[in-house]
């Protein structure tokens, strides 16, 4: 055996048994981290960072999570509109979004900064 299918072996037998594995997303670490948005702070982002009207925003209950949106949204954080970040997206933006097949969510803030230059 190769040092990469030792460590696959040696994580399937870390996870036998286990009722908090990765299939059950209950368990998944990121459940550890409601939303710190407050309904104040959501309701200047439209305004302060001039979100255009036709773009639908949706304050996150307490048991959201941002890896799993509702149905047609994604989560975005906040610090993204600090960097520079606009709704709607620029094409150009959409178009790295789907070359790399990630959300929003899932490029840090410096992303954002050196993307839009600021």
């Amino acid at each position: 055996m190769d040092l990469e299918e030792d460590w696959v072996e040696h994580i399937r037998e870390l996870l036998e048994g286990h009722e908090d594995s990765d299939s059950d997303p209950e368990y998944w670490a990121c459940n550890q981290y409601p939303s710190k948005l407050n309904l104040l702070d959501f309701t200047k982002l439209r305004d302060h960072y001039t979100v255009s009207d036709g773009v639908r925003l949706i304050f996150p209950n307490k048991k959201d999570r941002p890896y799993c949106s509702p149905e047609g949204h994604v989560a975005i954080m906040n610090d993204a509109f600090a960097c520079g970040m606009r709704l709607p997206f620029y094409p150009f933006f959409g178009a790295i979004l789907r070359f790399y097949n990630v959300c929003p969510y899932q490029m840090y803030s410096n992303f954002w900064t050196q993307a839009v230059g600021t």
